[in-house]
């Protein structure tokens, strides 16, 4: 039997249709639905702010290509219907077909390490982000490869009037795409993992600097049999936290910037914020010259001190609905049709024997005479 809380679900449910059947979709209507209708959720930088197990990585996994691709091919099971029609509203399909390629990509790994160089702070910053673009391309890619659909049949839409940015990522074609972005990856890698960092002077920064897919990018263009998808990409930069403040922060204004078309999440833990950034209900950094919050950054709490009464209702709702969808995975309390853990919990208080009842009247009268408790004083 599986304990769902003793490790995430994408890590112990590696199988899309396993996956599948036990998230619920009330997450997505409780934090995305919303933001999603007032056209906040794609077109700016999204900051997805909650605590360790609140299921920030489960609801990322929901808008990977594959997911999508997997869900939709399974549409028919009614089961699944609940998750396509949250999906539908938080915009990822439309007319039961992906309208996003999203590509996941954690931060736990040696991005960290590259605050340690004792290279100058913009020097640093850049390479972070060209292996993070780099990663972020590879990732999309190798989420087409993996529903199905061969490189060769994939294009991207570039930006108009971004023809030299467009040769230094690779050109349109996929196969091209994907061999630049394995260039820059090893480049940049093999910084980072050098046991002494290789001098300043040693390093091809240019070539860095003009590795920027995300300005270049506009949407995917696939050719999946008779039908031709238009796909808008999504990167979800998982486990911020794990970065240096100051790395956070730079990170944070590279992604605010409204010139991109590439949608962008930032998923962090409480962990990140400094108490001011919670007592006060901003982000830090965020009133910055040049950046403001409300026009920006879309912030998502998992996790807030407003509307309680609501967040307690929607809390049940989805403590509900996880827990039936867990116990219908237990071939225990699938074989007795037990899919509710109401049924489970008895509502019935037990009843005490009239013996035992004349035993414990008689055991608290001794304690009242013993500590001297007046008949007042007695409940």
């Amino acid at each position: 039997m599986v304990n769902p809380f003793e490790k995430r679900a994408t890590e112990y449910l590696r199988d899309d249709e396993a996956f599948l059947a036990v998230v619920t979709p009330e997450p997505l209507s409780t934090f995305f639905q919303k933001p999603a209708k007032e056209g906040r959720l794609y077109d700016r930088l999204a900051m997805v702010i909650g605590t360790p197990g609140s299921g920030k990585t489960t609801l990322a996994r929901l808008f990977q290509f594959t997911t999508l691709r997997t869900l939709l091919r399974n549409r028919g099971m009614t089961s699944y219907k609940p998750l396509i029609d949250t999906l539908t509203t938080c915009g990822a399909i439309e007319d039961e077909r992906p309208t996003l390629i999203g590509g996941r990509l954690p931060l736990e790994t040696e991005y960290r390490e590259f605050w340690e160089f004792p290279y100058p702070e913009d020097l640093k910053t850049g390479l972070m982000i060209a292996l993070l673009q780099a990663r972020t391309v590879l990732a999309w890619l190798r989420n087409i490869q993996a529903s199905g659909v061969p490189l060769d049949q994939v294009n991207i839409v570039p930006r108009a009037d971004s023809d030299a940015a467009l040769t230094a990522i690779g050109g349109k074609a996929g196969p091209a795409l994907l061999a630049r972005a394995r260039e820059v990856e090893l480049a940049i890698y093999q910084i980072s993992a050098a046991l002494v960092p290789p001098d300043v002077e040693d390093i091809d920064s240019e070539a860095a600097a003009v590795y920027r897919p995300f300005d270049v990018i506009e949407a995917f263009q696939i050719t999946d049999g008779e039908d031709e998808l238009r796909l808008r990409p999504l990167v979800i930069f998982d486990d911020a936290h794990s970065l240096h403040p100051t790395q956070l922060n730079e990170l944070r204004r590279w992604l605010a910037r409204r010139e991109l078309k590439v949608a962008r999440w930032v998923l962090t833990r409480l962990d990140a914020l400094t108490p001011s950034d919670v007592l006060l209900d901003r982000v830090a950094g965020a009133e910055e010259p040049g950046l403001k919050r409300t026009r920006e950054i879309t912030v998502i709490r998992m996790q807030s001190n407003e509307d309680r009464a609501n967040q307690r209702r929607a809390f049940r709702k989805m403590a509900k609905d996880m827990a039936g969808r867990y116990l219908s995975q237990m071939e225990v309390f699938n074989r007795r049709r037990l899919h509710s853990l109401g049924d489970l919990l008895s509502t019935t208080p037990e009843v005490i024997a009239p013996g035992k009842r004349a035993k414990l009247a008689e055991y608290v009268n001794v304690l009242q005479r013993r500590y001297s408790i007046s008949v007042e004083r007695r409940p």
